[in-house]
């Protein structure tokens, strides 16, 4: 995966500190705590453990289903590691959609309008007021994620301020989604030749959950022409990531058989994330 995407526009935002907090319509959402601090990393440098922490902040979304306090601290936990998702640049049609009066939005999870104003799909992710130009302190901040992100479209330091955020039951439910397709390749893997026709097409609609927009790319001259790909949203990373992941019979992503957690496997046959794990097991 890293060889193939070695090149690209894949550097994310992530705050040091995130809160929940409850917007006057009701909706719960995930923003940058005050005070938190913005720093800039490559997310393809650490592929591996946003994808194995994000399927364990999943396993949590599925398995804790009834218990909505641990599910927050979970997604809380993941987002404060990686950065919010990108939702908003994440969905539609083009992530250049504030250069125009309407947004186009594919076939999604989320939103079921294919057509929204702008400033109707802005004030989802705004909950508690946009960017104040008229604030200096605002106006800097703005500016350096701005020039963080010199050749992206304005949508995407835009869902990285510090006024961006995401609602609660979204994260959920993408959470929730994601392990649900790991679950499903992993049982139609081991029971395929068990399996009928209905029950291996419930599979294939549920993979329906990584459906939607893929990275697009250009191209740059670095001794020659490259692809470089455009990944806008964290979102778009994780799935791409996972989708390479779950298709790689090198690389499987398995559940250690000693401690649970999610882990990228080098080999078929391994079953422990770590020498730990197998001897705490073999102790037993």
């Amino acid at each position: 995966m890293n060889d193939f995407f070695r090149h690209n526009m894949a550097g994310w935002i992530r705050y040091d500190d995130y809160v929940w907090k409850t917007a006057p319509d009701g909706q719960e959402y995930l923003i940058p705590a005050e005070g938190a601090k913005p720093n800039r990393y490559k997310v393809f440098d650490e592929a591996e453990t946003l994808v194995t922490d994000a399927l364990q902040a999943a396993m949590t979304a599925i398995v804790c289903r009834e218990d909505e306090a641990e599910i927050h601290r979970a997604i809380r936990e993941f987002v404060c590691k990686y950065g919010l998702l990108g939702i908003m640049t994440a969905l539609p049609a083009t992530t250049k959609f504030m250069d125009y009066d309407k947004v186009f939005l594919p076939k999604n999870i989320l939103i079921r309008d294919e057509v929204l104003d702008t400033e109707q799909y802005l004030d989802m992710f705004f909950p508690f007021g946009r960017p104040d130009m008229s604030d200096p302190t605002e106006f800097e901040e703005l500016k350096k994620l701005v020039f963080m992100y010199f050749a992206a479209p304005d949508s995407v330091p835009m869902a990285t301020c510090r006024q961006y955020g995401e609602r609660y039951d979204w994260l959920k439910k993408i959470f929730q989604d994601w392990m649900f397709v790991f679950f499903s390749v992993m049982v139609y893997s081991d029971k395929k030749s068990e399996m009928d026709a209905d029950m291996i097409q419930d599979i294939q609609d549920g993979l329906s959950a990584f459906d939607g927009n893929a990275p697009t790319y250009h191209f740059r001259l670095y001794g020659g022409p490259v692809i470089v790909w455009d990944f806008h949203s964290l979102l778009l990373v994780l799935q791409m990531a996972i989708s390479m992941m779950l298709t790689d019979p090198k690389n499987q992503v398995k559940f250690c058989k000693g401690c649970g957690r999610p882990f990228v496997a080098k080999n078929r046959n391994m079953k422990y994330c770590s020498k730990e794990c197998r001897n705490y097991d073999d102790k037993l």
